[in-house]
């Protein structure tokens, strides 16, 4: 997806025409598929029974970013990945895969 896509999808929730959590999770999976940091702290690596979050761009500010999208909190979003996945949380960062040619 081309960052064109990702700045008329955040027009969309700007208008209320789709969900702050919905752009967040779009952008989010669009970064990580460019071998980007993701924006909102949405995405996981699972690995050996453990949850690596992928890496964020700005970090101080994640809850902010998380808050306007309403999204939960970072841990307790952790936690519901966790016991959904039954994997053990970690703060451990996973870099995105290099992007394939």
């Amino acid at each position: 997806m081309a960052e064109h896509d990702v700045a008329a999808t955040g027009k969309l929730a700007q208008r209320g025409e789709i969900d702050g959590s919905d752009l967040a999770g779009f952008v989010d999976k669009t970064l990580i598929a460019a071998s980007k940091l993701q924006r909102y702290g949405m995405n996981f690596n699972f690995v050996d029974g453990k949850m690596q979050m992928y890496a964020v761009e700005d970090p101080e500010h994640l809850a902010e970013r998380r808050e306007r999208a309403m999204l939960p909190p970072l841990p307790i979003y952790k936690h519901l990945l966790a016991t959904i996945y039954h994997l053990r949380e970690t703060d451990e960062i996973a870099q995105p895969a290099p992007a394939k040619p």
